[in-house]
């Protein structure tokens, strides 16, 4: 029987669900060190091993611009 999924499930935690399991974060970063902020951009790969419709990502105070995520069998921007 499959488990309804919500995103209140992720609601408050600090890591990665279990079913997700980091192998690289390849980050590029730009400081502006007179406005102490950045830029950058970050590529993530992971292996998921369960079916979900919700993957949660931490971005506190983070603008992100755009998103996209790959498979082995296709793209799909978000």
């Amino acid at each position: 029987m499959e488990q309804k999924q919500s995103i209140d499930q992720f609601k408050g935690q600090t890591r990665l669900p279990n079913f997700a399991i980091p192998k690289r974060y390849e980050l590029h970063l730009t400081p502006d060190l007179s406005a102490c902020t950045f830029s950058g951009t970050v590529q993530i790969s992971l292996t998921i091993n369960e079916n979900t419709k919700f993957l949660v990502l931490n971005s506190l105070e983070l603008v992100i611009l755009n998103t996209w995520f790959t498979s082995s069998h296709d793209q799909v921007n978000g």
